[in-house]
């Protein structure tokens, strides 16, 4: 789903999410129609980008921070239980790590290399075309909601939202060491 940006509203955050799923974009795009919500970007397993949704556009990715940011989705799972060493997919094995989000232990997913360098080369674009700042949160939990508001960067949906975990805390500190 999308809208026209308001004239006030500028483009000054990403925002990272996985998909839940391991569809393609196609597939993730009639799910999000479904559901009244939508990307503007997705990476697929192979480290293809769609682009869904134009920049231009106000995507419904993250609630209170739609209006200032572009979502960016890697499609795979997430999180796993019970913690096992491999996630077995259609394109092969994910490996899954262990991390604190929110203060508790999760396992999660992790992406395929191709994905996180497509994500990096993506946000550095974004963040040129854009203005965006280089930069993240330094907490790997929500943003007080005057401070997500401000926030100039790119952050990942559990940092807007307390019941997600997406895309976990080794993603955005991947495409921090990488880009920033």
């Amino acid at each position: 789903m999308k809208r026209a940006r308001k004239p006030w509203e500028e483009i000054r955050k990403i925002v990272l999410h996985w998909t839940g799923g391991e569809g393609n974009a196609a597939r993730v795009e009639r799910t999000l129609r479904r559901r009244g919500l939508g990307y503007h970007y997705v990476i697929e397993n192979t480290g293809r980008v769609v682009q869904i949704i134009q920049d231009e556009f106000a995507a419904y990715h993250c609630g209170r921070e739609n209006g200032w940011s572009i979502g960016v989705a890697l499609v795979g799972y997430g999180y796993r239980w019970p913690a096992s060493r491999r996630w077995r997919t259609p394109r092969g094995p994910r490996d899954v790590y262990e991390t604190c989000v929110h203060g508790r232990r999760v396992y999660l997913a992790d992406f395929f290399q191709a994905q996180k360098e497509a994500a990096f080369r993506l946000v550095e674009d974004l963040v040129a075309e854009h203005g965006i700042e280089r930069r993240v949160p330094v907490t790997d939990c929500v943003l007080d909601p005057t401070e997500a508001r401000v926030f100039s960067g790119v952050l990942g949906h559990y940092h807007i939202n307390a019941r997600k975990l997406d895309p976990g805390p080794r993603l955005i500190r991947e495409v921090a060491a990488e880009v920033f």
